[in-house]
């Protein structure tokens, strides 16, 4: 990996603008940064588009706020993310139930607009990728096809409503 630090941004679509500020921060601060509206071009499969953006990245920042929690995007990110070992950053923007595999990572309160903490959402994802940096990275020994097999049973099991069983079975302490 190179000394750029890749952040997949996941949200909803309902908090567009935080989100955009949140990469603009992050930018600022010399990160690369995945969010869906820039990264996947047009006619580019976006699952797969979404899949590589997580893999890619160093660490997933995850916008948690009343519409997010019922995104079935948003929880399909996170669920790949802890079954691909990825690091987490939950974010709480505004009260929200967070489910339970998640609510156990401590998350960075961005609740109060008056007083948000910028620093340790920035010092945080610069030490988290330090850390896969000096570790290599972590490999991913898939084929194409056995990914994308284990995508798309994982995408039937999120419409179905079986978002526990997926985020089961992908979960590894």
């Amino acid at each position: 990996m190179s000394g750029t630090r890749q952040v997949f941004l996941s949200y909803s679509k309902q908090n567009s603008v935080f989100a955009e500020l949140v990469k603009l921060k992050l930018e600022r601060e010399g990160m690369s940064v995945w969010i869906d509206n820039i990264s996947v071009s047009s006619g580019t499969p976006w699952r797969r588009a979404i899949d590589a953006g997580i893999l890619e990245s160093d660490v997933v920042v995850i916008l948690f706020d009343s519409f997010s929690v019922k995104s079935l995007y948003v929880t399909y990110e996170w669920a790949f993310a802890l079954g691909s070992n990825k690091s987490i950053i939950p974010v709480l923007v505004e009260d929200c139930d967070i489910h339970a595999r998640i609510n156990v990572l401590q998350y960075l309160d961005f609740r109060n607009k008056d007083n948000m903490p910028w620093d340790s959402l920035i010092s945080q994802i610069k030490s988290i990728s330090s850390n896969n940096q000096e570790k290599g990275g972590k490999e991913l020994s898939l084929s194409i096809s056995d990914f994308e097999k284990i995508v798309q049973a994982a995408i039937g099991l999120i419409a179905k409503g079986d978002v526990d069983v997926i985020i089961t079975i992908l979960w590894r302490p």
